[in-house]
């Protein structure tokens, strides 16, 4: 269970990097015109505006370097077992789920709860099982 966990987490991380280089183009395409229209209503920026666009695709680099990070972390909390690695992990999945779900709930991003909530039991339920096969002579 444990080895399915990393590779879970591992695909998750990878995946995370991926889609947030394809969110750069995802945003510029036809495709994402509901859900640039939801943010340029949110923003009162007008539709499907160019800045709205933008300001979206800025978001693509973070999230891939999100994804990438969270890879690292994983891969030497894996090999040394140092339990501030898997604590770094859990707070940092914490401080985007509260402030990102928060700011969504201000700003009245209802896709986000859903997405948010998703990703997180995705994340969380495997990493707390990860955390909780590591015998304590390992915890570093």
């Amino acid at each position: 269970m444990q080895q399915w966990c990393y590779r879970w987490l591992m695909a998750c991380g990878l995946g995370h990097g991926l889609l947030g280089l394809g969110f750069i183009g995802f945003m510029a395409s036809p495709a994402s015109a509901h859900y640039v229209a939801e943010w340029a209503l949110r923003f009162e920026t007008g539709v499907n505006t160019q800045a709205t666009v933008a300001a979206l695709q800025f978001l693509g680099p973070t999230i891939a370097s999100w994804g990438l990070m969270f890879c690292t972390a994983l891969q030497g909390y894996w090999l040394i077992r140092a339990s501030i690695l898997w604590v770094g992990m859990i707070l940092a999945i914490g401080v985007w789920l509260v402030f990102d779900t928060g700011l969504s709930a201000w700003y009245g991003l209802t896709s986000h709860y859903v997405i948010n909530a998703f990703a997180a039991l995705v994340l969380l339920l495997p990493l707390w099982q990860l955390r909780q096969k590591i015998p304590s002579s390992h915890t570093g």
